[in-house]
Parts: C-alpha cells; sequence; structure tokens
C-alpha cells in the first residue's frame, strides 16, 4: 500500500544510550499537543530511519502513531473518504505489526496514541480505538503487575489514566469510576487527580475531556539526556 505520508531520507539514528522514544517523543508532542508540524516531520522521518535500519518494534510503533494522528488532521478537515481513511489503514497495520513483537514500549506507545486521538474520529472509528486502548492498557497492566506502583509518575500515571479514559468513554461507568477512584489514592496532588476528581464530581465533563498525556512531554527533555550522556563519557 503506497503512503500519503513524504519520509525525508537519511535522517540520524539515535547515538548510544538513547531509546528511540527519547530520541522522536518531543518532536511527535510538539504536534500532538500543540501545532508544530515541522518538529512532527522531524520526528517521523527519524522514527522511520530507525524502522528501515533496524525493524524496531518501538520506531515502528512511532510511525504508526504518526500516521494516525495524520488520518485524525484528515477527518478532522472533511477529507475522511480519502487521505483519512488511507491513512487510518496504514496507521493499523503498522501498529498490528509492532504490537506482534509484543514489546512493551511499542504497547505503551500504540495504547495511548489510540486513546489520545480517538475523539478525533467518528463513530465506529472512534469506539474501536477506545475498545483497542481499552484492551493494551488491560494487557500492560497485567504485566506491570505490581510493579506498576513502583514506576514513575508518567508510566504509572498514564497506565491508569488509559484505563480511566478508555472506560469512560465507552460508558463502562462503573469501571470508569474504580480507576478514577484509583488515581485519585494513587495520584494525588497532580493533574491526573485534578482531572480524576473532576470527571467522578461531573461525569459529563469527560464527553470532551482527556485525562491521558497529562506530563512528560515538555520541551528539552531529550536535549537534557544528551547533556548527561556527554558528561560522563
Amino acid at each position: 500500500m503506497m503512503s500519503l505520508l513524504p519520509v525525508p531520507l537519511l535522517a540520524e539514528l539515535p547515538p548510544k544510550g538513547i531509546t528511540v522514544s527519547q530520541w522522536v517523543r518531543e518532536d511527535y508532542f510538539a504536534a500532538y499537543l500543540g501545532k508544530d508540524m515541522a518538529s512532527f516531520a522531524k520526528g517521523e522521518a527519524k522514527a522511520m530511519e530507525i524502522m528501515l535500519a533496524t525493524d524496531d518494534a518501538e520506531a515502528r510503533a512511532w510511525v504508526a502513531s504518526g500516521k494516525l494522528f495524520l488520518a485524525a488532521r484528515a477527518y478532522q478537515a472533511g477529507n475522511k473518504s480519502e487521505a483519512g481513511a488511507l491513512l487510518f489503514d496504514e496507521a493499523m497495520e503498522g501498529a498490528n505489526r509492532a504490537l506482534f513483537r509484543k514489546n512493551p514500549s511499542a504497547m505503551r506507545i500504540l495504547a495511548a496514541s489510540y486513546v489520545l486521538f480517538a475523539d478525533r474520529f467518528p463513530g465506529e472509528l472512534r469506539e474501536r480505538l477506545y475498545r483497542d486502548g481499552r484492551t493494551l492498557f488491560i494487557q500492560i497492566r497485567q504485566q506491570e503487575g505490581a510493579g506498576l506502583d513502583r514506576l514513575p509518575l508518567h508510566m504509572k500515571g498514564e497506565v491508569l489514566a488509559g484505563q480511566a479514559q478508555a472506560a469512560m468513554k465507552l460508558g463502562l461507568q462503573e469501571e470508569a469510576t474504580r480507576y478514577l477512584r484509583e488515581i485519585v489514592e494513587k495520584l494525588p496532588d497532580t493533574h491526573y487527580a485534578q482531572t480524576a476528581e473532576k470527571w467522578l464530581a461531573d461525569p459529563a465533563s469527560a464527553v470532551k475531556g482527556q485525562l491521558v498525556c497529562q506530563s512528560c512531554h515538555e520541551p528539552n527533555r531529550l536535549a537534557n539526556r544528551l547533556k548527561a550522556i556527554a558528561a560522563v563519557q
């Protein structure tokens, strides 16, 4: 299947000590949570270069996530019958290839992407993304087990938030309430808890709300990581 996405060639590969997500995440989220499409194109080129060079599952998941984002933009622009539908199919095909590897990082990237973008799609596609996102987050939670509580705020918060948001948007109120209360209990004084408390008090506020992607997307994380690596070499 021919992609609609232009792929700049010869993007730089990550240096030693930098994960795929550290290498591309800021570029993607500059567009996901903002409007910086130039940074998105840079991140997409970097992820594509890694995928082509190594067939890395994590890189493949980021490429699929990017295509899902572009599909959402196409649908929102009214181009659902052509660009939107094709990009959505490409995104899900790439996601399935990444998930086949059962790579934990790839699972997290795709689970978060499904739940983050679901509301930007109509009807059946929206429900499909929430269903698939819910399934992935349940699997991630099972893999982490008791270790989930020992993870950093972002990693723990996104799993709990993804479960809560997917359940809430699918109308699984009892399940959603259980997860929201868990967030309030385990993540006090955070953006996650603030939003969870709001949804518990006023479930209707969740209709157009987001609970995922509440942390860990500030700029310069990569630059600071590269400096730290350089300092010990």
